[in-house]
């Protein structure tokens, strides 16, 4: 199933639709990548780039260094 048909797939249920306020459709925009946060195991970073992940998402990246301050 592709991305689109599973998006339809939402729009037409009907329990689904009843909670959602509004629907928008942004544009595509570059991804943000950032560096591994410290404290990421080399171990791990070297398990990601053998699956073609040399960086995390700024996002993703954020969310590791809170978890690692324990935020």
């Amino acid at each position: 199933m592709t991305v689109e048909q599973v998006i339809e797939s939402l729009r037409a249920d009907e329990e689904f639709m009843r909670d959602v306020m509004e629907w928008q459709r942004a544009p595509a925009r570059a991804a943000q990548y950032a560096e591994w946060p410290e404290g990421i195991s080399l171990n791990l970073r070297r398990t990601y780039a053998a699956r073609g992940i040399e960086r995390p998402y700024s996002h993703q990246a954020q969310a590791m260094a809170h978890a690692l301050a324990r935020r």
